[in-house]
């Protein structure tokens, strides 16, 4: 870090990209369709930030805005600080480009994103434009790195000091079981910008009530990512601030809501009770809901539920630490057509034990659900995963070094059943066979509420097809 550099305007940033990346709470990937969402790490620490700071916002893909414009804002702005977004998907691009802007302005650069999960000590060490890395966006622990109270080790951050890297102080990481945050000031965020295929109204904000997730699913991002839930007074405080904003919609960006289900319920107890009336989505499990849980989501305001399926081979989830059965899938997206609400799967195609004939099964079983939507991703190395770990030693990936996508734009895995091509064509045998069905499309329409809605979602599908 710059000795004694006194820091006044922190830049949260976004930076551009030659695709529309996604970077965002440990997961990044490239937007298939018109859809892009907020960078949620920016809008946390917006609101810590601002507690000491002046800070401005550029979300540079969500406003179209290129290298150029980016860099002439951002040199033209008395910024001090400017911490980015980078993440597997993009971070040789972001890297390029915050290194040029080192070079052009003297500024402390600090990084987040699913990219620094992975060795941040050696990151810090191998690229010298960086000066710092955070961990958990959630942590206050910025507001005294930034105000040079740094003759310590933190819990949340890595710092270099000269040539020297400080690591994490011991016994960080640990499960601290609750955290607050100040209220994000999600004004500051170009929203008009962001939009998803499954919303009831525009514009929409992101909100978590827990960080992090419980389970550990050996392919997912957050397997070591410790679970804490966030006080349900702080959750208040925020919807309240976001009511006053006059926004109807939000996106509860929890990895699995629900995990702690007495804390999820009050909430949305007290959500119909004070007559908020959002309208809202959330990730959860099939396995953590029941019919009275999902009902008081829906009289809460929730109209979708988002399952990570992943595969209809349960010896594969089993191999993985997804313990979930067809079973429990099935009645999970049953239990919530019966109650009202539409549903989102998600699936993985290319698992290894996954073959020809299994990736068949998962497409006749996607169809068989008739989910609402379907996502269909193929599986990545992501970083700081079991599963990263287990293809590095198989010989499924090269090297530590290349880029992934946690969506599926390149395929990298090659297993020994299947090719990245085997998986690539599946993937494309899934779009096709499930959004194409006369049925669905009937489905589609008929769920339709308004022109408005059916133009975006005709341009949605559309797109994602085009993409495909």
């Amino acid at each position: 870090m710059m000795a004694n550099k006194i820091i006044r305007n922190v830049l949260l940033l976004n930076p551009p990209g030659r695709k529309r990346y996604l970077r965002d709470y440990y997961c990044s990937h490239i937007s298939k369709g018109r859809y892009y969402w907020h960078p949620y790490d920016l809008v946390v620490l917006s609101g810590i930030v601002s507690e000491k700071f002046k800070v401005k916002v550029v979300d540079a893909i969500a406003v179209n805005w290129d290298e150029k414009k980016t860099i002439n804002y951002i040199l033209n702005n008395d910024f001090q600080a400017i911490i980015f977004l980078s993440g597997a998907v993009s971070w040789k691009e972001d890297f390029a480009f915050m290194e040029y802007l080192k070079k052009k302005g003297d500024f402390l650069i600090i990084g987040s994103g699913d990219i620094f999960l992975e060795q941040p000590e050696r990151l810090l060490s191998d690229y010298p434009f960086l000066d710092a890395i955070i961990l958990d966006f959630t942590q206050r622990e910025v507001l005294d790195f930034l105000d040079n109270k740094n003759d310590r080790a933190f819990s949340s951050i890595v710092f270099k000091t000269g040539s020297l890297v400080t690591g994490l102080k011991e016994g960080s990481g640990e499960n601290h079981n609750e955290f607050e945050i100040p209220v994000p000031r999600h004004e500051l965020f170009p929203l008009s910008c962001y939009t998803l295929p499954h919303l009831k109204n525009l514009p929409f904000v992101s909100v978590i009530t827990a960080f992090g997730c419980p389970y550990n699913c050996c392919f997912c991002p957050f397997e070591r990512i410790n679970f804490k839930k966030r006080k349900l007074e702080n959750i208040y405080e925020e919807l309240i601030y976001i009511k006053g904003l006059g926004i109807k919609e939000l996106w509860i960006k929890d990895q699995t809501f629900g995990a702690d289900r007495a804390h999820s319920y009050a909430l949305c107890d007290w959500m119909v009770k004070e007559k908020l009336n959002f309208n809202w989505s959330c990730e959860t499990r099939v396995d953590t809901v029941d019919e009275e849980f999902l009902s008081i989501m829906k009289k809460a305001g929730c109209h979708t539920v988002m399952f990570g399926v992943e595969s209809a081979n349960e010896g594969v989830l089993v191999r993985y630490k997804k313990i979930i059965s067809k079973e429990q899938t099935e009645k999970a997206f049953y239990l919530s057509n019966k109650i009202g609400l539409k549903t989102l799967a998600h699936f993985i195609l290319g698992l290894p034990g996954e073959n020809g004939e299994s990736q068949r099964e998962l497409i006749d079983f996607a169809i068989r659900l008739n989910p609402d939507y379907a996502s269909f991703n193929i599986i990545a190395p992501q970083p700081n995963t079991t599963f990263k770990e287990e293809s590095l030693v198989k010989g499924w990936i090269p090297d530590y070094s290349f880029q992934v996508d946690s969506s599926c734009s390149f395929p990298v895995v090659n297993t020994e059943l299947l090719t990245a091509e085997d998986t690539w064509k599946f993937r494309k045998m899934a779009i096709k066979k499930f959004y194409l069905r006369p049925g669905y499309i009937i489905k589609r329409i008929f769920g339709l509420l308004s022109w408005k809605q059916a133009i975006l979602q005709i341009k949605e599908i559309s797109s994602v097809i085009r993409w495909n």
